[in-house]
C-alpha cells in the first residue's frame, strides 16, 4: 500500500523545472531589475517567475531569508560551513532499536535550550523519514513543501525511509564542541522504503547558538535523491525555508557535503497600510493586523505600522469585532517601506447558535458512532461546557465505517449566509477523515462544500475519494467556517461525514461543538421612505409649497441617515439635520419645500443616503413654476427696410412701442444683431405705462458699401420678454474682399433668431478673417452649460448653432470673443 501511495504523491505534487545549464548574470540582472521596478523583457519575467521570490528553484547553493529571518547556505559557498563529521558511535547513545518503518521516537533530551523560530526546546521526536519535530505530531512517510500541514520540523533528508536491518544505526549525544554545545544526531545507512540496498548516511548538528547544521558523510549510487525535501519549518507552520524539494538541485546531497541554517541577517523592511470598511470605504478603529507573529492595532485613520521584518514574502492577516477575518493574503517585502491597504466586510447577524449543552439538537444520526455527550478520550471534553459531538466519546473510532451526522432543515435567507464550527481531529492520514456536506432536497442527494482554507487533502481513501480533513494537523482545537450563499432562498441540510478505509487505525477522529448559523435575513434594517414622488403641482414664481415625507425602518436595528443630495438643487429643501438615527417604531416626518425663483418645468430627484440595506432611496420631485400675470409688449411695425442709402448717408425710420395689458412693462435692454451703422434714440431702461403709446426712431448709418440684414431684439420684462424686429438696407460698395464679400472690420454678433426659442437657435457672428473666434454659453448662475470649439475666421459670416434639448427653460448668456472685441447676448428658452 505504501509502494502505491508513494506512486500517488510523486504524481500528485508539482515539481520544480530546472535548466541544465543557468546562466547565472542572466538571473541576477533580471532579479535586480525587478527589486529596482524597471520593465522586464519577457525572457527576462520568465526568469523572475522561477527564481525569483515567487520561484522555486536557486541560482546558487544558497537562500533565505525567510520571514523570521532564516537563510541557508553550504559548502560550496565561500562562506559556507566545512564538512565536519562527528564519530559519536563508541561514545553516543544508540536508539536504532527504537526506529522502525513510519515512526518516530522521542522524547530525546538535547542537553541544553535550543532556539527555534522564536521558541526554545530542550527536547526533540526523531523520525524515521528523515526529519526531527518538536510536538510528537506525525511526520508523513511523503515529502512535502515547506511551510506545510505539520508543526516545527528540522528535515534533513525526508523521505519515505525505512532505517530498519542491514547495517543501518542511529546515535545521538551532547557534548562541547571546544566553543559551545552541540546535540548531534547520526543516521548510519539509512535505506529508502523498501530496502533495495541502497543507503544514506547523515548527521544533524544542533548548536546551542540555534545554528543547525546537516552533513551527509555518504550518499550511495543508485539512492533516490528525486523526492525529498531538505529544510525548516516554524511551529505556527506558516513560515518555512527550504534548500532541496524534489530535486531542485541536481545530484543533490553528496558525499562530503555541509548546509547550515542560521538566523545571522538584519531585518530592515517595515510594513504599513490603512484598513477600511468594505461597505463604507471609512477607515477601521481597532483592527488588530498580524504579520509574521507581530501585532498592531489600527487608529481611528484605520492606519497600521509593523517594523523589522525581512525581505521576503509575509502572511498579512486580521480581526476585528463584527467583520470576517481577513487574509492570510500573501505580500512580497522589499528593503525599506512598504504599503499594504485592505477592505474588511462585515459578518451577518447570528441566527442560530447551537453549544448542544441543553441537547443535541438539531442534528441526528441513524448509525451508533457518532454519538452526543462528553468525550472521554481526545480532546478529553468539548469545546465548551459539557457536551458535543463526536464519533468516539469514549475510544478510538473503528475501520469501514461511513457515518452521517445529519441537521433538520433550514432556510437560507441571505447571500451572506455561513455556518461556524468549532472541530477537533486526529485521523489515520489519507485513509480516514470527516467532510462537510449539504442537501437541497430533504437528504436524497448530497454534495461537498467545501470550507475557507479548504480541506487538507482532496481525496480521503475512507471518503470514497472525496475531499476531507485527515491527519493530524488539527489535534487541537480550531474554527472552520463553511459560506452558504450559494444556497439563498433554499431549504437546505447540513451533514458533517465520518468515512475510515478497511484497515484498523487507533484514532480518536472527529468532535464538533458550537455551530453557529448565520442564515437569516440580513443583518440591517430597510429604509422605508413613503411617498416615493412628490408633485408640487403648479406654482407661481416667488411662492413655495411644502409636502410631508414619511420615513420609518424594518425592523429592530436603527438606520443613521447620514446625507441627502438633490439632484437639481436649485429651489428644493428639506428640513432635516443629519446625520439622524431614526429608532425602531419611530416615524419621522420631514417636510420637502419647493420655492421656484425662475418659471420653468422642474423635474429633480432626492437621493436619501443611510446606512441601511438599501443605502439609497430615491424621491421623484415635480413642479411647474409660472411667473406672475404681467402684460405684452407690443411693437409695430415688425420690419423696416431702410431702402437704399449711400454710404456715408444715415436714413431713419420709426417704431412705434405700446403695452397690451394691466402691468406697466420696463425695456432693460435692446441689441442689434449686426450693430455697426445701426442705432435707436431711445434711453434705456425705459418703463413703458399701460396707456403710454411711443415712437422710437432707429436710424442706419452704412459704414461701408453692402446689402445689410440684421435685427433688432428688444428686451423687457413682458409676457413676450424679446421682440424682433428685422432691418434691411442697400448700401453702395466702399471694400470688398477678394471674392466680392463685404468684409468687416470689427467682430459683429447678430444676437440669435429665434430668440426666445424652443430647443435650437442660431448666432450669427461677423468678424474680420483671420480672427480666432471662441464662444461660451453660460447659464443664469454662470455655469458653463456648451463650449464651440474655437476657430479661424475664413469668410465675413458665421453661424453658430445652440441645441437645448436637454436644458431647462430659463435665461442663457452667449459670450463670444475674437481676442480684440467681446459680446455677451441674452438667449431666452422656452419650453
Amino acid at each position: 500500500m505504501k509502494i502505491l501511495i508513494a506512486i500517488v504523491l510523486s504524481i500528485c505534487v508539482a515539481a520544480f523545472a530546472f535548466a541544465s545549464t543557468v546562466d547565472k548574470a542572466a538571473i541576477e540582472e533580471a532579479l535586480a531589475k525587478y527589486e529596482a521596478g524597471l520593465e522586464l523583457t519577457k525572457a527576462q519575467d520568465a526568469l523572475v517567475s522561477e527564481y525569483g521570490p515567487v520561484g522555486g528553484n536557486v541560482i546558487d547553493n544558497a537562500g533565505g531569508p525567510d520571514a523570521f529571518g532564516y537563510t541557508w547556505h553550504d559548502s560550496e559557498e565561500p562562506d559556507g560551513p566545512t564538512f565536519n563529521w562527528y564519530d559519536i558511535t563508541g561514545t553516543g547513545t544508540s536508539f536504532i532499536a527504537n526506529m522502525s518503518d513510519d515512526n518516530q521516537w522521542g522524547p530525546v533530551p538535547i542537553g541544553f535550550s535550543f532556539p527555534f523560530y522564536g521558541t526554545t526546546f530542550t527536547d526533540v521526536y526523531i523520525g524515521s523519514n528523515g526529519c526531527l519535530n518538536f510536538d510528537n505530531a506525525y511526520m508523513s512517510l511523503a515529502n512535502g513543501v515547506l511551510p506545510g500541514t505539520h508543526g516545527a520540523q528540522i528535515a534533513i533528508f525526508n523521505d519515505d525511509l525505512d532505517p530498519v536491518g542491514g547495517l543501518a544505526d542511529a546515535y545521538y549525544e551532547t557534548f562541547d564542541d571546544g566553543t559551545q554545545n552541540v546535540f548531534v544526531i547520526s543516521c548510519i545507512n539509512w535505506y529508502e522504503y523498501p530496502d533495495g540496498g541502497f543507503a544514506i548516511t547523515m548527521q544533524y548538528q544542533l548548536y546551542e547558538d540555534g545554528t543547525i547544521q546537516f552533513h551527509y558523510q555518504t550518499v550511495d549510487q543508485g539512492f533516490d535523491i528525486a523526492n525529498s525535501t531538505i529544510g525548516i519549518q516554524d511551529p505556527t507552520r506558516t513560515i518555512g525555508l527550504m534548500a532541496l524539494y524534489d530535486g531542485s538541485i541536481p545530484a543533490y546531497p553528496y558525499d562530503g557535503l555541509a548546509i547550515e541554517f542560521n538566523t545571522d541577517t538584519e531585518p530592515d523592511a517595515d510594513l504599513s497600510g490603512t484598513v477600511t470598511d468594505f461597505d463604507t470605504g471609512l477607515p477601521m478603529d481597532g483592527v488588530e493586523v498580524t504579520v509574521s507573529g507581530n501585532t498592531a492595532t489600527t487608529g481611528p485613520d484605520g492606519i497600521y505600522t509593523l517594523t523589522g521584518f525581512y525581505p521576503v514574502t509575509v502572511f498579512v492577516t486580521a480581526e476585528a469585532e463584527g467583520y470576517f477575518d481577513y487574509g492570510p493574503v500573501a505580500v512580497g517585502l522589499v528593503s525599506g517601506d512598504n504599503t499594504h491597504d485592505f477592505e474588511m466586510a462585515t459578518t451577518p447577524d447570528l441566527s442560530f447558535f447551537y453549544d448542544f449543552e441543553a441537547g443535541p439538537e438539531p442534528f441526528t444520526t441513524d448509525g451508533a458512532v457518532w454519538e452526543y455527550g462528553t468525550p472521554t478520550v481526545e480532546p478529553n471534553g468539548s469545546y465548551s461546557g459539557e457536551y458535543s459531538w463526536s464519533v468516539a466519546l469514549n475510544s478510538d473510532y473503528d475501520n469501514n465505517q461511513n457515518e452521517w451526522l445529519i441537521s433538520e432543515p433550514f432556510l437560507v435567507e441571505t447571500p451572506a449566509a455561513m455556518m461556524i464550527y468549532q472541530a477537533w481531529y486526529d485521523y489515520e492520514t489519507f485513509f480516514d477523515g470527516y467532510n462537510i456536506n449539504v442537501s437541497t432536497d430533504g437528504g436524497t442527494n448530497w454534495e461537498v462544500v467545501h470550507p475557507e482554507g479548504g480541506y487538507n487533502d482532496d481525496s480521503v481513501w475512507g471518503l470514497d475519494g472525496e475531499p476531507g480533513f485527515t491527519g493530524h494537523d488539527f489535534a487541537s482545537w480550531n474554527e472552520v467556517i463553511v459560506l452558504l450563499g450559494d444556497y439563498m432562498d433554499q431549504e437546505i441540510m447540513i451533514a458533517f461525514r465520518h468515512g475510515t478505509d478497511a484497515s484498523v487505525a487507533s484514532y480518536p477522529g472527529v468532535t464538533i461543538d458550537d455551530v453557529a448559523l448565520y442564515i437569516g435575513t440580513a443583518f440591517q434594517s430597510d429604509l422605508i421612505v413613503s411617498p416615493l414622488e412628490l408633485d408640487f403641482g403648479t406654482i407661481l414664481e416667488g411662492e413655495t409649497a411644502t409636502l410631508p415625507l414619511t420615513m420609518t425602518i424594518s425592523n429592530d436595528i436603527p438606520v443613521i441617515i447620514d446625507s441627502y443630495t438633490f439632484e437639481f438643487p436649485t429651489g428644493f429643501s428639506m428640513d432635516l439635520t443629519v446625520p439622524h438615527t431614526i429608532q425602531p417604531e419611530e416615524q419621522l416626518v420631514v417636510d420637502v419645500t419647493f420655492a421656484p425663483t425662475t418659471a420653468a418645468d422642474y423635474s429633480s430627484s432626492l437621493w436619501i443616503h443611510s446606512d441601511a440595506v438599501n443605502p439609497t432611496v430615491t424621491v421623484s420631485l415635480q413642479a411647474i413654476a409660472i411667473a406672475p400675470p404681467i402684460s405684452e409688449l407690443v411693437v409695430s411695425p415688425l420690419e423696416l427696410d431702410f431702402g437704399t442709402i449711400m454710404e456715408g448717408e444715415t436714413e431713419s425710420l420709426s417704431l412705434e412701442l405700446s403695452v397690451d395689458g394691466s402691468v406697466p412693462v420696463t425695456i432693460d435692454e435692446a441689441t442689434f444683431e449686426f450693430p455697426t451703422g445701426f442705432s435707436w434714440d431711445l434711453a434705456l431702461p425705459y418703463t413703458l405705462q399701460t396707456d403710454d403709446v411711443i415712437y422710437v426712431n432707429v436710424t442706419f448709418a452704412p459704414p461701408s458699401a453692402a446689402d445689410w440684414t440684421s435685427s433688432l431684439w428688444i428686451d423687457s420684462d413682458a409676457t413676450n420678454p424679446v421682440v424682433t424686429v428685422d432691418l434691411i438696407a442697400d448700401a453702395t460698395v466702399n471694400s470688398v474682399s477678394e471674392g466680392g464679400e463685404l468684409m468687416p472690420t470689427t467682430l459683429e454678433v447678430a444676437g440669435a433668431y429665434p430668440n426666445p426659442f424652443n430647443a435650437t437657435t442660431v448666432i450669427k457672428i461677423r468678424a474680420p478673417q483671420g480672427r480666432t473666434i471662441s464662444a461660451v454659453i453660460y447659464d443664469i448662475r454662470g455655469r458653463e452649460v456648451h463650449r464651440y470649439e474655437a476657430y479661424r475666421q475664413s469668410g465675413s459670416t458665421t453661424q453658430l448653432a445652440f441645441e437645448a434639448d436637454n436644458l431647462p427653460s430659463g435665461l442663457y448668456i452667449c459670450h463670444v470673443t475674437d481676442g480684440v472685441t467681446s459680446f455677451s447676448q441674452k438667449l431666452v428658452l422656452l419650453k
